[in-house]
């Protein structure tokens, strides 16, 4: 990526940080750690599925939707907080769940969406014999 692909990068960070406001406005108040579950599996599903491209095709569309806005749209300080809240509430083994639940999750949706991309644009494929 160069420069050029700057004001095409901040806006696909500004489309993700309103989709994740949007996506965290649906769970108002205390359900906060839904929101940040959904938004962390699905951001992860779809950098999962984009980096699985072929890699001559993914450079800008890597830059602009995975840093632009996967990186806004998923927020790893906001489940860190959530998981730090639970400790701090004297709920260590929620934290625990809730962190191994979002990690696990989240890394199946991602390598899930992948092995998807590539079983339907036929990377995987090795030619027969």
């Amino acid at each position: 990526m160069n420069v050029r692909h700057a004001p095409a990068l901040a806006l696909g960070g500004i489309a993700g940080a309103a989709a994740r406001w949007w996506v965290h406005d649906l769970w108002p108040g205390s359900s906060i750690w839904w929101a940040t579950l959904i938004v962390n599996v699905s951001g992860s599903a779809v950098l999962g599925w984009l980096v699985a491209a072929d890699p001559q095709r993914r450079r800008v569309a890597t830059a602009v939707i995975g840093a632009g806005f996967c990186g806004s749209f998923t927020t790893f300080s906001a489940f860190s907080l959530i998981v730090a809240d639970y400790f701090a509430l004297h709920r260590p083994v929620a934290g625990v769940l809730y962190a191994a639940l979002s990690l696990g999750l989240a890394i199946t949706a991602a390598v899930l969406a992948g092995w998807t991309r590539r079983q339907l644009s036929g990377l995987d494929r090795r030619p027969a014999p």
